[in-house]
Formats: C-alpha cells, structure tokens, sequence
C-alpha cells in the first residue's frame, strides 16, 4: 500500500529493490526498523513501536522529533568527525534543528544544547513504518509507509 493509491504484493515488489546489497533495499530498511520493536495497535501491530508514541496531533513531536537508536551515540559540537563530543545518548528524544541532508542532522537536546549527529543514529516518527495485520488466519503486512 502506498499514498499514490496502488496497493497489493504486486505493487510492493514494483516499489521495492530486493538486493540485498542495495543501500536502499527492503531489507536495509527492515534491518533498521526490526530492531526498534514492535507496539499493539488494536488488533494491529506497528513496527517500529516509537511509530505511535508521539501525539499525531502535535507538528513539533510528529514533524521534528527524534529518538537516538544507537547506544552510546555522540552529539557532536561541530559536523567534523573529530569535533568535540558534547553528550553520549542512547534512546534519547532529541529535536531536528536543520535536516539539510548529508550524513549528519543538527539536534536540540531538552535542555537545549545543540549539536551533531549522524543520520543513521537517529529515527522519526515519520520514517518507514509497518503495520501487520492477521487477515485470514494469517499475519500480513498491510502498510509500508515513510511520511505523513
């Protein structure tokens, strides 16, 4: 399923690269997602879990929230690999400030310090999401999606 409005296996397969050794395959993203857990949904489970734990009502939480997926990451003073650490997170929830591309993403912390991090430190809650669903007597993907 899609927002362009094709849905089923077919269209799945069309939209996805199944290469393993692709940067941008389904199982990239799926390595990135699994590990991030999974939360009930009524009858659905959503994976990643942090997919529903921000208020879908609040531009801030949805659009510029952020949770440190790796242990031990560095917030960095500067973009430069060797620039100063400033905290090690682990599960934080930080705040985009400028997500101009490139590797890196400028954050805020709660008490507000600014720095750097790397992008695949980092997931929102706007990133790729799955929703599982049992239909039939049988747990299938009904949803695949990034975005609003």
């Amino acid at each position: 399923m899609n927002f362009g409005g094709a849905s089923g296996p077919k269209a799945f397969e069309e939209a996805w690269d199944f290469d393993p050794r692709s940067n941008d395959s389904i199982w990239t993203r799926l390595r990135q997602m699994l590990p991030l857990g999974c939360a009930r949904d009524k009858d659905a489970r959503i994976i990643p879990s942090l997919a529903i734990q921000f208020d879908p009502d609040s531009d801030q939480q949805v659009f510029e929230a952020m949770v440190v997926t790796s242990p031990g990451a560095k917030l960095r003073r500067g973009p430069e690999p060797d620039s100063p650490s400033l905290a090690i997170l682990s599960w934080d929830v930080v705040t985009a400030v400028d997500q101009a591309g490139g590797l890196q993403t400028k954050v805020r912390l709660a008490d507000g310090r600014e720095g750097y991090m790397l992008d695949t430190e980092l997931y929102g809650p706007l990133d790729y999401r799955m929703i599982v669903e049992k239909l039939r007597g049988k747990w299938m993907i009904t949803a695949f999606v990034a975005g609003d």
